[in-house]
C-alpha cells in the first residue's frame, strides 16, 4: 500500500495530536483520537417512461393520446465518494504515525445506511416486487467491477406506510481494503411504475447513514452522512429531499384518431385561467366532456392580495360554481381582494421574538441557531396590522404537512393567505425547515410591496441569475441588508435568528442603543453585551414605549410593557414634554410616542413549551 505524505496527512496527524513520524505507534495508540466527522452524500432521482431506455431528471412530462395508463421507471442514485475519502483519512493518519501497512490492513468497516423513497398514494402504483424485495434487489452498482453484495447487506424492507419505501442496509464488518475496493456510487431502480390517470405525480427521497472504522482496541472514527441533490452531476443544491415529478396528460389527437375519426371523447378543450391584472394565463388540457371540481384546481396565490374565488367574466359579475363542465375551450378569471402594501406594524413596537425556556432557570434567546420557517411565519403573523390580519386571518391551508393542531398552523395558514410565503412543489411547507437568506429576503420584500417593482441592481457577485435577485436587490435598495466583506450575499446560506432580527429591526425602523435601553428591559444569559447583536435582540425581544426626537434614528424608551397592553393603547399624538435642566430653564422638547392600535390580541400564537419564536415560527423555503 503506497504511503500518503501530504498535506492533508500532516494536518491528520497535528489534529489528533500525533507523536513524531519517527517513533511507532499502533491502530491501539489511535481509539478515541481520531475526530468523528458528518459528510454529504450526492443523490438524484431520476425518471423515463418504461418503454424507452433513457432516463431524465424532473419534471418530466409525458403526454398520451388516449385514456390508458402508462408505466413509468425511477431510480435514485446514490454517490458515495466523499464517504470513502472520509474513511481514508484514518488511513492517512495511520500511516503518518508510522502504523504499517499489514496493521492497517486489519481494521474493519462497520455501518448503515437507510433509503427513504415516498411516492404517491392515490394513482400511483409501485410493483410489488419492489416493496416486498430484499437480498439488495434493485441496487447496482454504477462501477460494473464492484460487488455491492460483498460489503452491503440488505436487513429491511419496510413498506407498512402507505406511499413511503424504507431500505436499511447494512456493512458487513468487511476490512478496510474490501471496502475500498467495492464501495462506490450506486443506484435504486424501480422499475414498471403503473400511472393509471393523468395527473401530477412526485417521487422524493431521502439517504441517511452512519459508516465505522474499527480495530481491535476499540473505533477509530465514525462517519455520519446525509444527503444533497445533485442535479445532472452539476454543481450540488442543499436540498431536504431529493425529489422528481413526472406529469402525465392527455394531447390532441391532431386532427384524426387512429382510427381515422376524432369522438366527441377523444377531443381535448383547453381551461385558461387569467390571475392577475397582467393577465397571466395559467393553461390545462381536459378531454371534452370531463367535469372538473373546482375546489381541487390549485388556488393561485398574489402577494399582497386573497383570492376571491373563480368568475367566467372579467367583471366578476358571473361566478364559477362548484364544477365546470368541459364542453368547450374555457376561460376563468381569477377574483382579488387586495391587502395594501402597508400592513406591517411601525408604530408599536411588539415583542416578535419570544424566547425559549430553560430548565435551568436561564433566559435563552439563541440569537446564532438557525431560524425555521415556521418561526418566521409566526414573528410576521405578529407584526401584522389588525386590518390585514383580520382580513387575511384563516385556520386553513393546503400544505400537506400543517396540520390544524400543529402549533404554527394560524400564523402559517394566515401570512400563506396573502401570498407571502410559499411552499414546495410537492405540497410541503416544510415548518421546521430552516430558512436562506434569499428564501427569508423574498419573504420580507413581498410582505413591503416589492411586486412589481424593478430595484437597481445590487454589487453582490454571487446572485446574477439566482431565482430571488429581484427580491435581494430590492432588499438592498431598502437598505435592510449587508452582504459580506468579498462583496457576497450567500443567498442559499441559512440565516441566523440574529440576523433576522436585524433585517427586521431595519424595515421597522426600530433602532435602540445604551443610550436609550431603561432599567427593566429583558435581557438574556446568551446575549452577550459585546456581540454586534446586543441591541438588536433587546430591540426585539422587549415590547416598549419610546420617544425619538425628530429627525433621530435611535429611540429612547420610557417603559417595557406587555404585547397585549401595547395593542389595546390608543394611538398617541405628538406631545410637548417639558424637560427641567440644571440651570432652572425649561426647554420644550417635542417628542413622539409612535403607536397605533390594534385589536386582535393573540399576538402570542405559540406553544411556549418549544420556542416562543421558535415557536414564533420559520422560505424555504420559500421554495420558489
Amino acid at each position: 500500500m503506497k504511503k500518503k505524505i501530504s498535506a492533508i496527512c500532516v494536518a491528520v496527524a497535528l489534529s489528533i495530536g500525533a507523536m513524531p513520524i519517527s517513533q511507532a505507534a499502533s491502530l491501539a495508540d489511535l481509539v478515541g483520537t481520531l475526530p468523528d466527522s458528518k459528510v454529504t452524500v450526492g443523490a438524484d432521482i431520476e425518471l423515463g417512461e418504461s418503454a424507452l431506455a433513457t432516463y431524465e431528471n424532473g419534471p418530466l412530462s409525458i403526454k398520451n393520446r388516449t385514456e390508458t395508463a402508462i408505466n413509468v421507471n425511477f431510480r435514485a442514485l446514490i454517490k458515495m465518494d466523499d464517504v470513502l475519502k472520509q474513511i481514508e483519512l484514518y488511513e492517512a493518519g495511520a500511516e503518518v504515525l508510522g502504523i504499517s501497512d499489514t496493521e492497517i490492513a486489519t481494521a474493519t468497516v462497520s455501518g448503515q445506511f437507510i433509503v427513504t423513497i415516498n411516492y404517491p398514494t392515490e394513482n400511483f402504483t409501485v410493483p410489488e416486487s419492489v416493496l416486498t424485495g430484499s437480498d439488495m434487489a434493485g441496487f447496482e452498482s454504477v462501477d460494473t467491477t464492484k460487488d455491492l453484495k460483498a460489503i452491503f447487506t440488505e436487513s429491511s424492507r419496510d413498506a407498512s406506510t402507505p406511499g413511503k419505501l424504507v431500505i436499511t442496509v447494512d456493512v458487513n464488518n468487511v476490512g478496510y481494503q474490501t471496502l475500498k475496493d467495492n464501495l462506490g456510487d450506486m443506484t435504486f431502480t424501480c422499475t414498471d411504475v403503473v400511472i393509471n390517470k393523468f395527473g401530477k405525480y412526485t417521487v422524493t427521497g431521502e439517504v441517511t447513514g452512519t459508516t465505522t472504522v474499527s480495530c481491535p482496541d476499540g473505533d477509530l472514527k465514525k462517519i455520519t452522512y446525509d444527503f444533497i441533490q445533485v442535479p445532472e452531476l452539476a454543481d450540488p443544491l442543499n436540498v431536504d429531499e431529493i425529489s422528481a415529478t413526472v406529469e402525465y396528460s392527455k394531447k390532441s389527437s391532431g386532427g384524426g384518431s387512429l382510427s381515422g375519426g376524432t369522438s366527441q371523447q377523444e377531443k381535448i378543450r383547453v381551461l385558461t385561467i387569467i390571475v392577475g391584472d397582467d393577465e397571466l394565463e395559467i393553461t390545462a388540457d381536459y378531454t371534452s366532456g370531463s367535469i372538473i371540481n373546482t375546489s381541487e384546481i390549485d388556488k393561485p396565490t398574489r402577494s399582497g392580495y386573497i383570492f376571491d374565488g373563480f368568475y367566467y367574466d372579467p367583471e366578476f359579475q358571473n361566478p364559477v360554481g362548484e364544477t365546470i363542465t368541459m364542453n368547450e375551450d374555457t376561460t376563468i378569471y381569477v377574483k382579488w381582494i387586495a391587502v395594501g402594501t402597508e400592513i406591517l406594524e411601525m408604530e408599536k413596537h411588539y415583542a416578535y421574538i419570544i424566547g425559549y425556556p430553560s430548565g435551568d432557570g436561564s433566559e435563552l434567546v439563541k440569537p446564532d441557531n438557525y431560524i425555521t420557517r415556521e418561526e418566521i411565519a409566526t414573528i410576521f403573523y405578529r407584526l401584522l396590522k389588525p386590518e390585514p390580519r383580520e382580513t387575511l386571518h384563516t385556520l386553513t391551508n393546503d400544505f400537506n404537512d400543517v396540520e390544524s393542531t400543529r402549533w404554527s398552523n394560524e400564523a402559517i395558514s394566515t401570512v400563506a393567505n396573502g401570498g407571502y410565503i410559499e411552499g414546495y412543489d410537492d405540497g410541503s411547507f416544510k415548518p421546521a425547515g430552516n430558512i436562506t437568506r434569499a428564501e427569508f429576503v423574498t419573504v420580507t420584500s413581498r410582505l413591503c410591496g416589492m411586486d412589481g417593482t424593478v430595484a437597481p441592481a445590487s454589487d453582490f457577485n454571487d446572485i446574477a441569475g439566482h431565482w430571488a435577485e429581484e427580491y435581494i436587490n430590492f432588499a438592498v435598495s431598502k437598505k435592510w441588508i449587508q452582504g459580506y466583506d468579498d462583496k457576497t450575499f450567500r443567498p442559499d446560506q441559512y440565516i441566523t435568528r440574529a440576523e433576522v432580527m436585524k433585517i427586521i429591526n431595519g424595515m421597522l425602523n426600530r433602532h435602540v442603543d445604551a443610550s436609550g435601553i431603561i432599567d427593566t428591559a429583558k435581557t438574556w444569559d446568551d446575549n452577550s453585551p459585546s456581540a454586534w447583536y446586543y441591541y438588536e435582540v433587546i430591540e426585539a425581544t422587549n415590547a416598549h414605549i419610546y420617544m425619538r426626537d425628530e429627525g433621530e434614528t435611535v429611540e429612547k424608551w420610557q417603559e417595557v410593557v406587555e404585547n397585549d397592553l401595547l395593542a389595546n393603547m390608543i394611538d398617541p399624538e405628538v406631545v410637548e414634554v417639558e424637560v427641567e435642566v440644571t440651570k432652572d430653564e425649561t426647554v420644550d422638547e417635542t417628542t413622539e410616542t409612535t403607536e397605533d392600535e390594534i385589536t386582535d390580541t393573540t399576538e402570542e400564537t405559540t406553544d411556549e413549551t418549544t420556542d416562543t419564536t421558535e415557536n414564533d415560527a420559520t422560505d424555504t423555503t420559500e421554495a420558489e
